[in-house]
């Protein structure tokens, strides 16, 4: 029944009084759909609290070059801004949104197993004319990588929920595209020849670590 809700890591920690903060810029500001805090690593140290879509203008180009570009639209991840930045998603480690607004997009999508929820999330909520927004003054302590680690086996869940997000929010051709993008960079790389089975797979779900998974 409350009005607002928390989603944080288990990694993650307040270190200040985020949720005050962070309920008073939503308060005040209506076209808010989720107020991220900005990330410090567990020494302390700034680290990127946000980032841009994940599509083949981005992967082609770089951040860099679309930052020069178009540097209102595109942010500095890298920068350690003191004033609330609207960007495409914040990072899942802490997300506040109106219980109202996660109502209307369907909660989480429980088709994704693991990564890539928070630009799902941003992605539905900008259907509503709901928009993205690092808050600073909010911050917390992330152990980075902390709650799942880091390997190749990971690095192939993550792909298996971008195609599937890229298809359910910016359509099949949308995807078809990337599957190609994908395939031809990786064709020069060996080491990522294990991806060939996920990317020309009908459904790439079906080699998703969710199906190794007991209750």
């Amino acid at each position: 029944n409350s009005k607002y809700v928390l989603f944080l890591n288990n990694d993650a920690f307040l270190m200040n009084d985020c949720l005050k903060i962070l309920y008073d810029f939503m308060e005040a500001n209506a076209n808010a759909g989720v107020g991220g805090a900005q990330n410090y690593d567990e020494h302390y140290n700034f680290v990127p609290s946000f980032d841009h879509d994940k599509d083949l203008r981005k992967m082609i180009f770089g951040r860099s070059f679309l930052k020069k570009i178009d540097p209102e639209r595109y942010p500095d991840r890298k920068t350690e801004y003191h004033t609330p930045q609207q960007v495409d998603w914040v990072n899942g480690a802490f997300l506040f949104l109106r219980t109202s607004d996660f109502q209307k997009i369907g909660r989480f999508d429980p088709q994704i197993f693991l990564f890539f929820e928070e630009m799902d999330i941003c992605q539905r909520l900008r259907k509503l004319n709901k928009f993205a927004f690092l808050v600073p003054e909010a911050k917390i302590l992330h152990y980075q990588g902390k709650s799942t680690g880091r390997n190749k086996r990971l690095c192939q869940e993550g792909l298996i929920s971008f195609l599937y997000i890229t298809k359910k929010n910016k359509g099949l051709l949308s995807q078809l595209v990337l599957r190609m993008y994908y395939i031809f960079t990786i064709i020069f790389k060996p080491k990522k020849w294990d991806y060939f089975k996920i990317l020309t797979a009908p459904n790439p779900k079906k080699y998703s670590l969710r199906t190794k998974t007991t209750l």
